[in-house]
């Protein structure tokens, strides 16, 4: 019940008493109801209300006692969010170990779940690379699905998937799709997001990327190496 007032009476100028009053006529099954479609509404504003909102869950391989966990709460993960989210084309030279793939399969989720008819592109050097990100048999394999299955069984029962390897189709008519590099897939689809994870490692990215540009809403790409490939020449042109 706190929670819940607590979002309805955000905005200034609510009567905080009587949206309570309100609140209190309602029976317990009412109001379960109300608080959940207000954090859908919530989460669907902006992806670092979803992906922050604790029922976000990522899998810490450095754990093997509890390594079901919410995604950590961290500055720099909340601004590369914020920068996904502004931009048409992003690419992003990492580090190892910084959760920089986490983000963008969650960010990929985000758009899947709250968005209905979505195509989405996930890229990586081999088909078995990308369905390590998206699904690849076991649900405890793959990133997107562990974190669709342990979201709250509500969320899953408003937007049911559809699994096989490499894809997961949404009931909303998202698709999300884990392909090897090269550009002969994308180039015969419209995509609303295309993600390419390591795209230095991949020989056939440039025609990729070159495939892309005409066909994708969003392109992002990122490495952790990228020294004398195409896309460390993307990255210097733009620092420069």
């Amino acid at each position: 019940m706190t929670n819940l007032l607590n979002t309805l009476t955000s905005s200034q100028g609510v009567d905080k008493e009587l949206i309570q009053r309100k609140l209190s006529q309602l029976s317990s099954d009412s109001l379960g109801e109300l608080h959940r479609l207000l954090l859908l509404k919530h989460w669907s504003e902006h992806p670092n209300n979803f992906i922050f909102s604790g029922y976000v869950k990522t899998k810490d391989e450095h754990d093997s006692d509890t390594p079901v966990k919410a995604f950590p709460e961290k500055a720099y993960l909340r601004e590369v969010i914020n920068v996904v989210h502004t931009s048409d084309r992003l690419f992003i030279p990492k580090s190892r170990q910084i959760r920089m793939s986490w983000v963008m399969v969650l960010y990929a989720l985000w758009v899947a779940l709250f968005f209905p008819h979505q195509s989405i592109f996930i890229q990586s050097k081999k088909e078995e690379d990308a369905a390590a990100l998206v699904f690849d048999k076991k649900i405890e394999n793959s990133r997107m699905s562990f974190v669709y299955f342990h979201l709250p069984d509500w969320v899953k029962e408003m937007v049911p998937i559809d699994t096989s390897y490499a894809k997961i189709r949404f009931g909303n008519g998202s698709i999300v799709w884990g392909i090897p590099e090269g550009g002969h897939i994308i180039r015969s689809h419209t995509a609303s997001l295309v993600i390419s994870d390591e795209c230095a490692f991949q020989p056939e990215f440039e025609s990729a990327y070159t495939a892309a540009i005409p066909m994708a809403k969003k392109i992002i790409g990122l490495s952790s190496a990228c020294g004398g490939t195409f896309f460390g020449d993307i990255v210097t042109e733009v620092i420069a």
